[in-house]
């Protein structure tokens, strides 16, 4: 899944099930799930996220006009929760 940001834009997704999340972008962002933070990467990954939590990405090209800068490609690969026995 792949979504557009701009400078200082922020995507806020609902995770109600997924284990590991992978996130891939061009520029860099910010991003806060549970308990894994960055706040400047291009690739990040997290693992054991609870379930029903939130993932917050945020473009931090901070200063830099949005409509004179290309949109950030923020890459989203994810793996959801194992069933319990």
């Amino acid at each position: 899944m792949t979504f557009l940001l701009l400078p200082g834009q922020a995507l806020k997704l609902y995770d109600p099930y997924y284990d590991f999340v992978k996130i891939e972008a061009p520029y860099p962002v910010a991003v806060h799930m549970g308990k894994c933070d960055s706040e400047l990467t291009t690739e990040f990954e997290c693992r054991g996220i609870p379930e029903n939590s939130y993932i917050i990405v945020y473009d931090t090209r901070a200063g830099v006009s949005p409509g004179m800068s290309p949109s950030n490609r923020v890459k989203f690969i994810a793996v959801r929760h194992k069933p319990a026995n």
